[in-house]
């Protein structure tokens, strides 16, 4: 007699070796129709897109395949329904905390979201090195002056200024030191480590442009997404995603000066 027919223990064990969970990556993929969903009217269609971008992310992070599956995904949701895709145009992170994954704004993503606000006619951040020459004030007779070094090296960052140019006229800018910006990154759960440890000035000039969004004519669409800034959400549809609360103090003061 040979054993030609596997046992009914047998067929049962293989089944199950066959039935592995999905991967963090094939979950991602599973959320394209949700992600689809969250997209804002003029991304719509691009759902997959995005999905492939979070996955490509998450390929290239093996800490966020250690994060707790649904705050990955509730980042992603977030993402999307900001319409701010991760990669390496810097709109947004997703950034490994312990066992969550947190969502960050980027540079490129926070001028987005205030230029869409309609009401700018432009917004920029730029850092200022030890060697640029340099000058601001604020007061009655508010200026702000920077040219930077052209000739051998600039040295280290020492400021970061922000300016946006209102439609009807109108200007407002904000200097940090490295100071103001340090107290800010040391406040953050990322503080230490993505893309505030890989790109350092453009996560200092997002922190001045986010300084400066209570002074700027943003409507309540874009504050509600800077107020995504560092979330760890979950969850599989953006309208009911859990949320905790960011570390950003939005109490905090900073000097600033609007210029009619």
């Amino acid at each position: 007699m040979t054993d030609a027919q596997p046992g009914l223990a047998g067929r049962a064990g293989a089944a199950l070796e066959t039935r592995k969970a999905p991967s963090l990556v094939q979950q991602v993929g599973d959320q394209t129709a949700a992600v689809e969903r969250a997209l804002p009217a003029h991304l719509k269609g691009q759902g997959e897109a995005f999905v492939r971008a979070a996955q490509t992310l998450i390929r290239a992070t093996p800490k966020l395949a250690q994060c707790d599956p649904a705050t990955v995904l509730g980042g992603l949701l977030t993402a999307s329904s900001l319409g701010l895709e991760f990669g390496p145009l810097g709109h947004c992170y997703l950034v490994p905390y312990g066992n969550k994954a947190q969502f960050i704004l980027g540079y490129r993503g926070i001028t987005d979201l205030a230029w869409r606000s309609g009401k700018l006619v432009s917004i920029e951040a730029r850092e200022v090195k030890a060697n640029d020459d340099f000058e601001f004030s604020y007061g009655l007779d508010p200026f702000l002056r920077h040219v930077p070094c052209m000739n051998g090296d600039r040295g280290p960052s020492i400021a970061y200024y922000g300016v946006a140019h209102f439609k009807g006229g109108g200007h407002y800018f904000l200097v940090m030191s490295r100071d103001d910006v340090e107290a800010h990154r040391k406040h953050s759960k990322s503080g230490t480590s993505g893309p505030w440890k890989e790109h350092y000035d453009a996560m200092a000039r997002k922190t001045v442009v986010r300084a400066m969004s209570p002074f700027l004519p943003l409507t309540t669409e874009v504050e509600r997404a800077i107020a995504q800034d560092g979330v760890v959400a979950s969850g599989t549809e953006a309208d009911n995603l859990e949320v905790e609360t960011p570390d950003w103090d939005d109490d905090e003061a900073v000097d600033a000066e609007v210029v009619s």
